[in-house]
C-alpha cells in the first residue's frame, strides 16, 4: 500500500466558530498537524495557493471551485488562527509548462471576504428520555410492560440496558431523521 506524507489544509466551516471573523470565499489554512495518510484515503484534489499567487494566476489543470487560498496557519492546539510565517512551499515549473497549464491574469484580482453563519446548534435528545428503543425495531422482551399482569412471586426492578450502541444510534437517528423530514 503506498503511503503520502503532508500538511493538512482546513476550511472555515471545519474550524471552530470564529465570532466576527470574516473569511475569504475560497480560503483555506495551513494546519498545525502534518500525518501519513494511505493513497486510498484521498477522495480529490484542488490547488491551495499563497494570496499573491491566488490574486494573479490559476492553473488550469483545476475548476475554480477547487482553488483556495491560504494566508494564515490554523494551530490545532490552541485553536487559533495565525498569521502564515513566510509562503506555501511553491514548486518551479519550466517554461512550456507554465504556459500551457498556468493562466495569468491581465490585472491582479481582490478577493473579498464574508462572514460565515453562525453554526447551526444541534439539539439530540436521549433516548432515555423519551423511553424509546433503538432504531426502528420492535421493543425488546423485557422493555415493555405486558397488559395482563402475571402472577409473580417477587417483583423486579429491571431496567433496560441501555448500551453506548444504543444511545449512539438513537442520536444519529434523532439526527437523520430532523434533516430528512420525508424519509
Amino acid at each position: 500500500m503506498a503511503y503520502f506524507h503532508g500538511p493538512w489544509f482546513v476550511t472555515p466551516v471545519e474550524i471552530p466558530s470564529q465570532v466576527g471573523r470574516t473569511f475569504f470565499k475560497a480560503e483555506a489554512f495551513l494546519s498545525s498537524i502534518s500525518d501519513s495518510n494511505p493513497l486510498l484515503s484521498v477522495v480529490g484534489k484542488c490547488s491551495v495557493l499563497d494570496m499573491t499567487d491566488y490574486c494573479s494566476l490559476r492553473p488550469t489543470m483545476h475548476v475554480e471551485n477547487d482553488v483556495y487560498c491560504c494566508e494564515s496557519l490554523f494551530d490545532e492546539g490552541k485553536r487559533l488562527i495565525m498569521p502564515l510565517n513566510g509562503s506555501l512551499k511553491k514548486y518551479q515549473l519550466s517554461a512550456p509548462v507554465q504556459k500551457d497549464e498556468v493562466y495569468m491574469f491581465k490585472r491582479t484580482i481582490t478577493p473579498e471576504k464574508e462572514t460565515l453563519p453562525p453554526p447551526t446548534p444541534r439539539t439530540v435528545s436521549s433516548p432515555m428520555l423519551e423511553n424509546e428503543d433503538s432504531m426502528d425495531a420492535p421493543p425488546s422482551v423485557g422493555s415493555v410492560e405486558s397488559a395482563s399482569p402475571a402472577p409473580m412471586k417477587k417483583k423486579f426492578d429491571r431496567k433496560k440496558l441501555v448500551t453506548a450502541y444504543i444511545l449512539f444510534s438513537a442520536d444519529v437517528r434523532k439526527i437523520t431523521m430532523d434533516e430528512n423530514p420525508g424519509v
